[in-house]
Parts: C-alpha cells; structure tokens; sequence
C-alpha cells in the first residue's frame, strides 16, 4: 500500500481518470477512494461489504504497458503482452507468499482477487500516518528512543520477508505506517519482486531515487537483501537529519569521476543525542557499494542495538559498474601480497569531541603565534550543507597502446603571456637555486598500462622510477627509462586517491576509497602496515620532512598525524567542517596546511595541534596545494583556473596568478623558487615565472590532468590523470 498521493479527504471521487471509480464493487468490496499510485499499480480505500470493514486494495496496473476500456477491464498493448503477463504472474505469486505473513510489523494480505484481465491484493487497513507526516509532527526529526521504537521492529518483518525470499525494494519514510497505536508497519509489498530485474520486464521503474540503492536502477549489478538495506538506512537517515540523502546515482558519478561523495555521514551531520553505533549504522547501511553494506537485516539489527558492527560485511556480491566490468590485460606483477593484520594499528578510539575543544580553547587563548604573525587573518563564513567537489568530466576511454598516438613529443605551447598584477613576487637574489633552471618542456617518457584514470603519481627517490594510484585500487610501479611497468603493489579493492613516499625512497603510503591507509615496503613490496583509523574515504596524505610522521585527511572531516616508528596514532585534529581535499607538510615540518571542500586553508602547529590561521582562499574548494621549498609561500589552487599564493608569515595572499586550467587539481614549485606549475582540466599544465610575471600554458594530455608531481632536482616533470597515461617532462 502507497499512500504517497492521499486522497481521503476529497469527495470519494477519483482525480485518475485511469482508477476504478468511487462506488465501484469489486466482488463483495465497494471502492471508496484512492490510497495511492505508482508506475505498477492504484491502491484504494474500500469496504468489505460483509464485514463492514475498511480494507486496502492494491490493483497490477502497469499504466505503460496497458489501459482501461469503459467497462474497467485492462487491454494491454500488443507488445507489452509477454511482459505484462510475466509481471501479472509476479505480483500474484507475491500476494500468496505475503498472505502467509503474520507479523505485527507487516501489513497483512487478506485474499487475492483476479478481476478484469488484471489482479488485486487486499490487504488490512490502518488508520494512522506515515512517517513522513509523524516527523514533521515531531519538528523534523525524531529523538534517539523514538527512532528505535520505529525501526528496530520493522527489521524484524523485513528480515522475514528476506528469508521467503521476497524483497521490497521501495523502502522510504512514505512506506514506513504507525497505525492509531502507534505500532510501525512496513507498506507496499506489490511493487516489484526479487526476480522483476532479471527478466526482460518492460515497465516502468520503480523506485525512489533518494531511497534506492544504486543496484537497482539498470545495468548496476544484482539486488538481493543488501539493497533493501542502503533504502532502510536511506529512511533513518532522513528521520535523523529531517532531509533525504543525496540520491546513489549522484553518489555513484561522483565516484567515477574520483571526486568526494556528495553525501554528508550522519555522523558529521549535527546530530546530538544520537549513539554513536546509531550513526554508525546508518552510514554503513549507505554505503554505495553492496559487499560494504550489512548483509542482512539481522545484523544491522544487532548494530543498531549496541552489539558491535563486524569489520567486513560479508555476503553480499561483489559488485562491478558497467564501466568496471572489463576485461584487464595481464601485467607481470610482483607476488600476491597478504595484510598482515598483526602489523594492523588497532588502537582505542580517541575522544574526538574533547580533544577538539582543547584544541579550540588553544587556538582563543593564543597571544603569540611562533610562525604566523598576529595580522594573520581569521574568518567566519558559511558552510553549505552538503559536501561536494565538482571536476573535470571523467572520460571513460580505452587505452590505446599505440606509442605513437600516445606521445606527446614536446609540449603544445601557448604564447607566452606577461601578467598584469604587480610583479615580481620573487625579488632579485631572494632565490636559493640555480638562476639558470629551466623548466622541463620535453617529453622522456610515456607511461602506458593503466586500465583506469590515475590519481595520484610520484616520482620514487634516488631512482629513475615513479609510482601511479588508479581509480581501480591499483598501484604501478614504472621504469622510466623504459616506460614499462617494473612491479605491482597489491592490497587495495577500491580507489586509491593519494600516495606519499619517504625522502630515501624506503616506503609508500596509499589511500583512498577504503579510508584505510597501506604503508608498503618498497624493497620487499609487500605491506609493511596498514592504518585504520579512518571512518570515511581519505583525499590526501602527506609525510613529514625527517619521514617519522604521516598526515592524512579526507571526507571524515579530520586531520589524523601518524607516529610510524611508535605505530600509532600520535594527533588528531577535528576543527573542520567540511571534507579534508589537500595538505602538505611545510618543509621545516613545524606546519601543516590543509584545504578543504568549503574552500578553507588552514594552518596547524605539528608541535601543539594549535590552529595558526583559517583562511578563505577559495568560493568553493581547494584540490590542490603545495609549499615553496624555502617554506615561504604556499600555493593553492581550485576552480576558475586561478593559482593563489600566501605569504606563510604573514598570511598575506599575494596577486592571483590567472590563466591556469579551469580546475586546478596540482601544484608544484621548481627547487630554486622561481616557477610555480598547476595542472588540471582539459590536460592543461601552467607555469608562471615568479620574477617577470610570464605564464605559459601547454596542452601536455588528453583528458584532465589530476596529479602533478617534480623531481628532487627539479630536473623532471610527472603529469597523470584521466587519460591514463603518466608523462615524465624533461
């Protein structure tokens, strides 16, 4: 029963001109009015003239595939008749199936009719309201002993439903009842059954975007229980926030195009008075992918009353897109590694609120700041509500292996452009390098074996080798000279978004969609940690000059700064609101600076965790970031194709420097101080020279450049991204 359209309250007439009219007898029952509709069928008001009793009565009507003559009987149309009969003996096999239910929290099938070329499912009717208009009667959202009272009893009914075999795969807030006493019931079994998507069914889709999974819109992989459970957790989510959740769809194409999840978790939502085991669940029940999910009703139930969330799921398929599923040629790789889980970091969770209002107190009662002066400037602004990070579009084309069509000999360059801000920012003499560098504009080597778009890419030290992170969790480790894959490094099952190395070239660190942080040997290239302090998808990693220490931040909203000689946690930072999108370490390793998805740079102490300064330096986001090599400027880049530089002193934004890609997704200084490179959309690399003010820009790839990294001497340039190929410049 779908009660999303009520119409009790009208004259008993119908506004369908489709649905049995008001008087209407249908053997011993007399229709009163319509209850609600969809792409599968009416649901009416009625009385059982025998009993004197008000029923629901649920007709198949699939309004694309058929339609209703002047005596109420349906005509299907000639080439929907096989899949109008397939579906009619759908929906009958399911009202025999849920007439056998006797749960308090389902609603009750009565009988079944087979009237007018079509069926019917009379089911018991409740009086009472859903559960949307029962939270907007309580102010939007529902308190913690309300929601259990709510939810916890209707997974009892959907965990039997799931053992008969049975989905509902239209759970929301709509189909959720509370009955006169308020007891919750779950609605609207006679829409689609466990089958209906592995038949060639022409009808309409059924769903409801912000509830369904991302499996049960065409073509994205097998529904089953799992599905059932992201709608479930879709519903509480809307109970606790007052708002639905950003659709799956839009989830999902964000995640193809590697950019944050548009979700905000419940638990960064401002939620007080909620466990957080609640919110836990909530954001687990909603993850995109459904191996990620509970697998059954049971165990989400079991989370949801206190009783501990296993690490993996577990049963539900593995799960692959159309664009993921592939075939992946064969690369030599190095031997499977395993996780040793006796190296796992596991230690206690830390009292986040605390730590964060210590920090804050820190950051009031500062008078002296030891590296930024007291003009440093302090802004408040506004935070939307949700979390985006909007890119490049992410084409998904084919590797072409022809060395030929993939090479770009020398870079395609613009005419050289001289800036109108006041210039130069470098003066003469205040550089530390070799005033003759010149940058790199040839192309020694291009890297080709990459199946997916590459987010990340550096250059190993001290060896003429680079590492890449795809989109598919997998890390390549290249030889320049020859531009062929050297070896593998195996442990990542989903995106791999950021990599940070050692200065002598000892260790890799990775992470990405998993919120798990891998630390590799590069010399044995098996897992030397893993770190697993992270709820949500980390964006950005960065390691400390001396090679001790290892930041790391992302969607969670967090900054975590690993101890790796002592394995542990050694600080965390929650003084944000928004997704963590860049950082880097200064080169003294005294700071580290952060940009996020609001377009905030901030400042920390390593030493302290103290906040040193909390700058709006973008209208949107910042994707990139990076230090000078003297530490004393800081580069920032996102949107609207301008690079922002900072005095780290001062805090004093110097003039924009315009003409870069569109997005700017990477940022590199030359060793001597004196250019600064930002790649980005459309495969465009920028560079300005800090002394004359001179930009020139190259067209240097295909596809959206989203990583950009530079050789110690500054000699080589790496670019990677969307195309999937990493270019080494000279």
């Amino acid at each position: 029963m779908d009660i999303d359209n009520l119409n009790l309250g009208n004259d008993g007439s119908s506004e369908n001109e489709e649905a049995l009219p008001s008087g209407y007898i249908l053997g011993e029952y007399v229709i009163e009015a319509i209850l609600g509709q969809g792409g599968f069928g009416i649901t009416y008001l009625a009385t059982d003239t025998k009993l004197g009793s008000k029923v629901a009565i649920k007709e198949f009507f699939p309004q694309s595939q058929a339609r209703r003559d002047d005596k109420n009987k349906l005509l299907v149309n000639k080439e929907n008749t096989d899949s109008y009969q397939w579906g009619l003996s759908q929906f009958l096999k399911e009202a025999q199936s849920l007439a056998k239910f006797k749960h308090n929290n389902i609603i009750r099938v009565l009988r079944y009719l087979e009237l007018n070329n079509t069926a019917y499912m009379v089911m018991e009717y409740e009086e009472g309201q859903n559960l949307i208009e029962f939270t907007i009667s309580q102010g939007n959202r529902l308190d913690e002993r309300t929601l259990s009272k709510i939810f916890l009893p209707i997974l009892n009914g959907l965990q039997a439903v799931h053992q008969a075999g049975l989905l509902h795969l239209d759970i929301k807030p709509d189909n959720i009842y509370l009955n006169k006493n308020q007891q919750p019931m779950l609605l609207d079994f006679g829409s689609v059954s466990k089958d209906i998507r592995h038949k060639d069914f022409s009808g309409p889709l059924a769903l409801t975007p912000a509830y369904a999974a991302i499996e049960q819109y065409p073509n994205n992989g097998d529904q089953g229980p799992w599905s059932d459970i992201y709608s479930f957790g879709a519903s509480m989510y809307y109970c606790v926030s007052g708002k639905k959740p950003t659709d799956s769809m839009s989830r999902y194409h964000a995640l193809l195009k590697y950019d944050p999840d548009p979700l905000q978790p419940a638990k960064l939502l401002n939620t007080t008075g909620y466990p957080d085991f609640v919110l836990d669940c909530i954001d687990w029940s909603l993850e995109i992918y459904p191996e990620h999910r509970p697998k059954n009703a049971a165990q989400l139930q079991e989370g949801l009353m206190g009783r501990g969330r296993p690490k993996k799921a577990g049963t539900a398929p593995s799960w692959k897109s159309k664009v993921e599923r592939t075939n992946e040629p064969n690369i030599n790789t190095a031997t499977p590694v395993t996780d040793p889980t006796n190296n796992t970091l596991d230690t206690w969770k830390m009292i986040y609120w605390g730590i964060g209002t210590a920090l804050v107190l820190l950051v009031v009662g500062a008078g002296v700041m030891n590296i930024m002066q007291e003009n440093t400037p302090h802004i408040n602004y506004s935070v939307p509500e949700q979390t985006t990070r909007l890119g490049a579009d992410n084409k998904q084309s084919v590797v072409n292996n022809n060395p030929e069509k993939n090479k770009f000999t020398d870079l395609s360059i613009e005419p050289e452009q001289v800036l109108r801000e006041k210039l130069p920012i470098i003066k003469a003499g205040e550089s530390s390098g070799d005033s003759k560098y010149t940058p790199p504009t040839k192309q020694v080597a291009s890297l080709v074996g990459n199946l997916a778009n590459i987010n990340s890419a550096l250059f190993i030290p001290g060896k003429q080798l680079i590492a890449t992170a795809s989109a598919t969790g997998k890390i390549f480790i290249y030889k320049i000279r020859t531009g062929s894959p050297a070896f593998q490094l195996k442990g990542h099952k989903r995106a791999v978004h950021a990599l940070a190395i050692d200065k002598q070239g000892r260790w890799l660190a990775s992470a990405g969609d998993e919120g798990l942080i891998r630390i590799y040997n590069l010399r044995t290239r098996k897992i030397k940690m893993t770190l697993r302090k992270h709820d949500y998808s980390v964006y950005a990693l960065a390691t400390s000059p001396d090679g001790k220490f290892l930041a790391s931040g992302g969607k969670g909203q967090r900054l975590i700064i690993w101890d790796l000689n002592k394995k542990r946690v050694s600080r965390t930072i929650n003084l944000f609101r928004d997704a963590i999108l860049s950082l880097a370490y200064s080169p003294d390793g005294k700071m580290i600076v952060t940009g996020d998805a609001s377009g905030r740079l901030q400042y920390f102490s390593t030493a302290t965790g103290q906040e040193l300064a909390n700058i709006r330096a973008n209208p949107k986001y910042i994707s990139a970031l990076s230090f000078s090599r003297n530490g004393k400027w800081v580069a920032t880049g996102g949107p609207r194709g301008e690079l922002k530089l900072y005095n780290t002193r001062t805090g004093k934004q110097m003039p924009v420097l315009e003409g870069g890609p569109n997005v700017i997704q990477g940022i590199q200084f030359s060793p001597d101080g004196r250019f600064v490179f930002a790649a980005g959309s459309s495969g465009y690399l920028a560079q300005w020279n800090l002394e004359t003010g001179a930009r020139k820009r190259f067209k240097a790839h295909k596809d959206t450049i989203r990583t950009i990294a530079i050789s110690d001497n500054g000699k080589q340039l790496l670019t990677a991204g969307n195309d999937k190929i990493a270019r080494v410049w000279q």
